[in-house]
Order: C-alpha cells, then structure tokens, then sequence
C-alpha cells in the first residue's frame, strides 16, 4: 500500500505529473486566447481605418485590452 501511495504522489506532483501538465496546458490556452483577440483587435482597426497600416496609438489600444 505504501508503494501505491508513493508511486501515485508522485505521478501527481513531478515535474511531468497532473498538476504540472495542467498548469502548462492552462497557460498555453490563456496565451492563445490572448493572441486572438489581438490579432482580433487589428483587424478590427484595420477595418475600421480602411487601410492596411496601423498606427502607434491603436497598438497601444490593442496593448491596453483587458486579459
């Protein structure tokens, strides 16, 4: 049993365990929905400018946006 214990501790708290993955996975899901609403963000801006140039103000606009 106390093998058992062990083993399952640590698969759950080493550096590849459950925990560890979920946090990577978390972060990378976060990351990516930032980067989409950026790149939503510009294109918006592009729209709206009716020209492909963005200028400094609306990157920082776009920088600004809520996470």
């Amino acid at each position: 049993m106390l093998i058992l214990a062990s083993v399952a501790i640590n698969l759950t708290l080493s550096n590849n365990g459950i925990f560890t993955k979920a946090k990577e996975s978390r972060d990378k899901t976060e990351r990516a929905t930032l980067i989409e609403r950026i790149q939503t963000e510009i294109l918006e801006k592009q729209l709206e400018n009716e020209e492909t140039n963005i200028n400094k103000g609306d990157l920082e606009d776009i920088s600004n946006i809520e996470r």
